[in-house]
């Protein structure tokens, strides 16, 4: 099994071995069903009081949503995490190594293989998220947008959780920050970096009983450039992590990745910033700040913080070089950039998109006089 294609993908097909084959990935599929039905009609049954067929089925749905999440960001990414320090503790990631396959198609089979019979029951959920739809009298198209919403957050978060799992030999799981992310992101302090709630999808979360009731109208445009940012950010993750497939000591950024990375987090925070910055406020900053002006700070903050990727990156391949050369005085190797290059770069690329984007008034709320009300100043 050498082809190196999709549907002959070989760490694909092994972690299905893994679970039992697709027949028994059907049977759960088929279980989970079956329970899911008899548990509907036996609530509905024993509600004491009279309810409605309609609203139990909008009941039913909703908790039949976030059981989807939970499944798809927690399960989901804890079983590609497992499925990858399995193959470092038996080194069975040498053999991988070793075939004709390629850096992306293992990438993909750690993506597909070890979630198969998640998809299979998301697949499962969305059936009878549809047959629940109709029975709350909401539009049928409904269920199929919140699965595509959570498909490009999905994305993001499993090649996000193969790049972790491959950089710490599988010992380093995402869902725990999954958890403290879903119980941080409906807090109005999230907001205070407007681009972490657009590309973790807050947006998406406050939106979601607006899709469920209307379908595609009157969905924020938030939503899709948010899935937009998912997707995109996905790929970088999922280049990183294929290069940190081939070996061990790879970075798993180059300096391209680094900035491509840097540049795609500058553009997402500063749309942010400009066109979706909240307008909840909360009490609580030091009385020279207005909370417009802590958002930019915060958003600037957190984009010194990516930038460091590129400038470590590049002081590590300049370390690298150096060392190469002092033991071997005969070594040819291309020497790299200078390293102050890196953070002049960074820099230049950090406020050239951000003033291109976020413009001018952005930089004028660091400078006005309203301040916000502080709780020790409240009377």
């Amino acid at each position: 099994m050498t082809s190196d294609t999709i549907i002959s993908n070989p760490i694909g097909w092994a972690q299905m071995k893994l679970q039992g084959g697709m027949k028994r990935i059907l049977t759960i599929c088929s279980t989970y069903a079956a329970l899911m039905l008899m548990l509907n009609i036996f609530f509905f049954r024993v509600i004491p009081e009279p309810i409605s067929l309609s609203v139990f089925a909008s009941t039913s749905l909703t908790i039949t949503v976030f059981l989807q999440a939970g499944l798809l960001f927690l399960v989901g990414a804890s079983a590609i995490k497992k499925a990858i320090h399995r193959d470092f503790t038996s080194d069975m990631i040498t053999s991988h190594r070793t075939t004709a396959m390629t850096c992306h198609t293992a990438v993909l089979g750690y993506l597909t293989g070890p979630t198969l019979t998640v998809l299979c029951l998301s697949l499962v959920n969305w059936f009878a998220c549809t047959i629940l739809a109709i029975l709350a009298g909401q539009p049928l198209i409904a269920p199929t947008v919140i699965f595509a919403v959570f498909g490009s957050l999905v994305a993001m978060v499993w090649t996000l959780a193969v790049l972790v799992a491959l950089s710490t030999r599988g010992t380093t799981s995402i869902v725990g920050a999954l958890i403290v992310l879903m119980i941080v992101a409906n807090q109005p302090f999230f907001l205070i970096h407007p681009g972490s709630a657009l590309l973790l999808g807050r947006m998406v979360v406050v939106n979601l009983s607006i899709v469920a009731a209307t379908g595609t109208e009157n969905v924020d445009v938030s939503i899709f450039v948010s899935m937009l940012s998912q997707v995109v950010m996905a790929a970088i993750f999922y280049l990183a992590a294929a290069r940190k497939f081939t070996r061990d000591d790879v970075a798993a950024f180059n300096p391209q990745l680094a900035y491509t990375l840097l540049a795609v987090y500058t553009l997402v925070s500063a749309v942010a910033l400009r066109f979706w910055p909240g307008t909840t406020g909360f009490a609580g900053f030091p009385v020279a700040f207005t909370y417009a002006s802590v958002q930019t700070i915060v958003t600037l903050s957190s984009l010194a913080m990516v930038a460091l990727l590129p400038v470590a990156n590049a002081a590590r391949n300049s370390a690298e070089w150096s060392k190469r050369k002092t033991k071997d005085p005969d070594f040819k190797g291309r020497k790299p950039r200078p390293f102050v290059e890196a953070p002049i770069i960074a820099t230049f690329l950090v406020f050239s998109i951000f003033l291109a984007v976020a413009g001018q008034k952005t930089w004028e709320v660091l400078t006005e006089n309203e301040t916000l009300p502080v709780p020790w100043m409240m009377t």
